[in-house]
């Protein structure tokens, strides 16, 4: 079963049950509550062919902090959809700060918690999750990433086969949610069934600099351990060459260490090539531009307050903003975030941001700094 929400119906490719009314496909193809009032929602398709590896992917949004009285539930495979239906779900939206993924089983509708995911992950104002659950022989594995993106890490795992097979062939989703929530529920790219014919590489989904020697690559997806191990196939210009060690972490998680450090400041081009995923899909040559920036101690003097706007109104030849204009007048690059602001008794932490030396910034509330 996948859907996407492309084809911008609910009556189709699959066909969809329930309270169909109170659901819409939206300009961004997504699948949307939109309920008239508070209330709940339920929602339901078929069939799930279950397989003796089975995946479900997808991503579940909600636009708010999920609670008691705010909450989902996602029908993994269900026997039917009565209230006294047995299989297995999952529950997102409790009080508090902890609010996790959980993972039920439904036996004549009295739930049973399995197991919860990753405690406070969705907790967040919007709580959003793209997750990848896979099921072999009664052993549950979940992988979720927390933004929406696609660098999906294992989460947690879980035992239970009290249920499988062709007669919990239902699944849906179950929205309970006060009238300012009604409209706040999205799903996309709904799938369920067998290993996906792999035919695409590994892509880069994120850089990240730990030290002036260490760098980590995140890919989308397992990589072939042999292939993110091998140090011939990562190199970086200006004399650094390839790496002493490339370590996998995590399936999805290089770690490369190189016996030359990268000089503060410079711009570096980092090539990888040959890292395959668990199908043999290999990466052509990719090139990634980097730039390791430490910044210099922050003393006395080095920045000064150049220009205090305090009174913008009425404008005159500038923008209605309040900011105030820093320089550094040194020869070093500085790092906001080592000086505060300090207004009357009240202490204000910069943000982390690189100054250039003999260049300036300003500092004014968001959305500001366009126009100045």
């Amino acid at each position: 079963m996948q859907d996407n929400f492309s084809d911008g119906n609910l009556s189709s490719n699959p066909a969809w049950i329930g309270d169909v009314s109170h659901f819409v496909v939206n300009a961004n193809q997504e699948l949307q509550l939109m309920a008239p009032a508070a209330g709940v929602s339920k929602l339901f398709t078929q069939p799930v062919e279950e397989q003796d590896t089975t995946y479900w992917k997808g991503k579940i949004k909600m636009d708010f902090a999920p609670s008691a009285t705010n909450f989902v539930r996602y029908y993994l495979q269900l026997n039917d959809t009565s209230s006294t239906a047995s299989g297995y779900y999952l529950e997102i939206g409790e009080n508090g700060t902890n609010d996790a993924i959980k993972f039920y089983r439904l036996d004549l509708g009295i739930p049973k918690l399995i197991g919860s995911c990753k405690t406070g992950a969705m907790a967040n104002q919007p709580a959003i999750v793209n997750y990848e659950i896979k099921k072999v022989n009664g052993n549950w594995e979940f992988y979720t990433d927390y933004s929406g993106g696609i660098n999906l890490t294992k989460d947690s795992s879980f035992v239970d086969n009290q249920y499988f097979g062709s007669d919990f062939k239902w699944t849906g989703f179950y929205c309970l949610y006060t009238d300012t929530r009604k409209d706040k529920f999205y799903f996309d790219d709904i799938y369920i069934g067998g290993p996906i014919n792999d035919k695409i590489p590994p892509q880069i989904a994120d850089l990240q600099l730990i030290d002036n020697k260490t760098i980590k690559l995140i890919f989308d997806e397992p990589l072939n351990t042999i292939t993110a191990s091998n140090i011939l196939n990562f190199q970086v210009d200006k004399g650094i060459g390839n790496p002493i060690t490339a370590n996998l972490f995590f399936e999805k998680e290089i770690t490369l260490t190189f016996a030359n450090p990268f000089q503060s400041f410079t711009d570096f081009n980092i090539t990888i090539n040959n890292v395959s995923d668990l199908k043999g899909n290999a990466m052509i040559p990719k090139v990634l531009a980097f730039k390791y920036q430490i910044a210099d101690s922050v003393k006395p003097f080095d920045f000064v307050i150049n220009e205090i706007m305090a009174d913008p109104t009425p404008v005159v030849g500038l923008p209605e903003v309040e900011y105030l204009e820093l320089y550094n007048r040194s020869d070093k690059y500085l790092n906001l975030n080592n000086i505060n602001i300090v207004k009357g008794t009240t202490n204000y932490k910069l943000p982390n941001q690189i100054v250039a030396p003999k260049s300036y910034t300003i500092l004014c509330d968001d959305g500001g700094g366009e126009p100045v």
